[in-house]
């Protein structure tokens, strides 16, 4: 985990903080949470979180940098109102959906292990984010990418049908939303975990799903995308 608490070390250098805090590899976090600006804090922990996941390639990192800006930003918001409180949660909620993704293997991101313990931290933060995107009322996109990240966990987790049930609710509302490459990358999805739960006919429902995500635009990308994951879970 060093590699990505010093991710977090670069960039506490951008905020005022105490210099008073212990030193060692959570003393960064503890330095971090003395500082006077709550809402530089929140930005700073996301920042830390991408950077130990895309620059380090710390997976071991992003839990524990993730947990401490949720539970910063979690406590700060109580003591703040109105729209900084709002923000504040708001980070919390992104924090969650940083951790969520970071730890799903359906990406096949190269140089990162995604251990068993990393699935289930993955799976709670995936749930978190969307309750926090239902409670915040954060509109229909939000809330279909947050179904769509709990529907890959759980198809990593195996839990096919489920998580064919979470895709197509995230399609719905991505269509509704407007967006209907995620739309159809919704579809896609559900008609995979649907081939992997050995539905009669989910094959033939699956090819043609891709052919109409293939019609969007930039449906190359996101064709592969499919094709990524499905070569992961098979």
């Amino acid at each position: 985990m060093g590699a990505g608490l010093s991710r977090l070390s670069s960039v506490i250098g951008e905020i005022a903080v105490d210099e008073s805090a212990p030193s060692g590899a959570f003393g960064e976090i503890d330095r971090l949470a003395r500082s006077p600006d709550p809402e530089a804090v929140a930005a700073c922990h996301r920042k830390a979180v991408r950077d130990a996941y895309w620059e380090a390639e710390d997976l071991g990192a992003v839990a524990p940098l993730a947990a401490a800006g949720y539970a910063h930003c979690w406590v700060a918001a109580g003591a703040a109102e109105g729209e900084v409180a709002y923000r504040l949660r708001s980070e919390a909620k992104a924090l969650m959906y940083d951790l969520a993704s970071s730890t799903w293997p359906g990406w096949g991101e190269p140089g990162v292990e995604v251990l068993e313990r990393d699935l289930q931290i993955g799976l709670d933060a995936a749930i978190t984010n969307l309750q926090l995107a239902r409670e915040l009322d954060k509109g229909d996109l939000p809330e279909s990418r947050a179904l769509w990240m709990l529907g890959g966990h759980m198809l990593a987790a195996g839990r096919y049908l489920e998580a064919g049930d979470r895709f197509c609710e995230g399609a719905a509302l991505a269509e509704a939303a407007g967006e209907s490459a995620e739309a159809r990358l919704g579809e896609a999805f559900a008609a995979l975990s649907a081939v992997l739960a050995g539905t009669e006919g989910a094959e033939q429902t699956f090819d043609a799903a891709v052919a109409r995500l293939a019609a969007e635009e930039e449906g190359a990308t996101l064709v592969e995308q499919g094709s990524t994951a499905r070569d992961v879970f098979e």
